[in-house]
């Protein structure tokens, strides 16, 4: 089960990458290794559903031709680590896309910064399951 120091450490990397991605499009390897530290130290994990989200995210990469940042393809094992069933999954993803879709729209631009909602759509799937 994750502590308070677990969410709070988790919070704080989530911000930073959402800040670097909305700035530079870009997700450092460093934030993902101190993520994925993060989630082995104060986490119950599950490898099943960090596979599965690596999957769909890995195939919506391939099928868009990379359209969708390879760092937000390794942020979706991390994120799927945190799942503890397809239910978890399904809803992360759908508040994920209906998030960033909308903000995509408001924008207009041609490009967006993906991984802050699919931080988004995880936390708010982990409140909802909890």
């Amino acid at each position: 089960m994750l502590s308070n120091a677990g969410y709070v450490i988790l919070l704080i990397l989530a911000m930073r990458i959402a800040v670097v991605d909305f700035k530079t499009h870009f997700i450092k390897n460093i934030d993902l290794i101190l993520f994925l530290l993060t989630i082995i130290i104060f986490l119950d994990f599950n490898l099943i559903w960090g596979f599965a989200n690596l999957a769909i995210y890995l195939a919506l990469y391939l099928l868009t031709n990379r359209q969708l940042g390879f760092g937000d393809v390794k942020l979706s094992f991390l994120i799927g680590l945190g799942f503890s069933s397809f239910y978890d999954l399904v809803i992360a993803l759908n508040i994920s896309w209906i998030v960033g879709g909308f903000w995509a729209i408001v924008r207009k631009e041609g490009q967006i910064a993906f991984a802050p909602w699919m931080l988004v759509g995880a936390f708010i799937s982990q409140i909802m399951m909890n």
